[in-house]
């Protein structure tokens, strides 16, 4: 006996497999659309694009979605140590192979949290080949990481013999107060138990504007005055010295008109005298720029 269906079975019938391809095709469609919650195992790039670090006018604080700061400057006191060097690496380890955390501008600010032993990580000169110390340190900018030693300067107080009560005075440049401060390098001992060394001690002098997280040292402008000249670093900031040839100490400051007039001892293997330097201030788009100009030296006889 042959199977009959009636057209209603039909009907009803072809009606449910429709609503089941509808179904079907929705469910598809919102698999399609639901969010990608998979990591890659590279780095989150949209975190790193969004984090933001201090500009050379020290714009340290960067926002949220919600308006709220991301990070909180202290002030300049709870900081003891600056960058020298421009884009100098900041790393997860203290190890040159080590991840890169961020690059800082020179100047910025360091809270040293722990220190190494010294390590050997270049051998341009005789003191890099008595290694650094590695500093984790936390950034005026909101960073934290390992940073060698021989970009990071350790601020010096008012008892420093080298520039004594003038750490810390305040002096206007463009109508804008700016205090005065210097930083001492972290290689080798310029002289042990043995003699001298080969390393050299080196004071950088800076200005700070309240409110930025970096400071600013001081470039040193050609002159053509006998006899000596201010040494510098390898950025060409300004630098105070002590080695086997030569010696220097901050004298005095006296503000003058924009800027300040600094007098200090150089005492050198042939000659000894004191050298008059002014300090002057210009702004540009991306900076305020401070510039000592040797102005004088006279040789003082014994």
């Amino acid at each position: 006996m042959k199977n009959r269906f009636s057209p209603f079975f039909l009907i009803k019938t072809n009606t449910i497999h429709s609503l089941l391809l509808v179904i079907i095709i929705a469910l598809g469609a919102g698999c399609n659309h639901a969010p990608n919650n998979s990591t890659t195992s590279g780095k989150d790039t949209e975190t790193d694009n969004s984090t933001a670090t201090a500009t050379n006018e020290g714009e340290a604080a960067s926002t949220d979605t919600e308006g709220k700061p991301k990070h909180e400057l202290r002030s300049a006191d709870y900081y003891d140590a600056i960058t020298i060097g421009n884009g100098v690496r900041l790393r997860e380890q203290a190890t040159s192979n080590s991840p890169k955390v961020g690059e800082l501008a020179t100047g910025t600010m360091l809270k040293v949290m722990e220190e190494t032993k010294r390590e050997v990580v270049f051998k341009r000169t005789v003191c890099d080949q008595r290694g650094y110390k590695w500093y984790k340190v936390i950034t005026a900018t909101g960073l934290e990481g390992w940073m060698y030693g021989k970009y990071v300067y350790h601020k010096e107080p008012r008892t420093a013999a080298i520039t004594g009560e003038y750490v810390g005075a305040r002096y206007t440049f463009d109508g804008i107060d700016y205090t005065f401060g210097v930083a001492k390098d972290n290689s080798f001992e310029t002289h042990n138990s043995y003699g001298y060394t080969g390393c050299a001690d080196g004071w950088i002098p800076f200005f700070h504007q309240e409110g930025s997280a970096v400071v600013y040292p001081i470039f040193v402008k050609d002159t053509d005055i006998k006899f000596t000249q201010l040494e510098t670093n390898a950025n060409r900031y300004w630098e105070f010295v002590k080695s086997d040839q030569r010696e220097e100490k901050l004298l005095r400051i006296l503000p003058i008109l924009n800027g300040v007039r600094i007098t200090h001892a150089i005492n050198e293997f042939d000659s000894k005298g004191e050298a008059t330097v002014e300090i002057s201030m210009k702004k540009f788009s991306d900076a305020n720029r401070f510039y000592a100009e040797l102005k004088s030296f006279e040789k003082v006889v014994d």
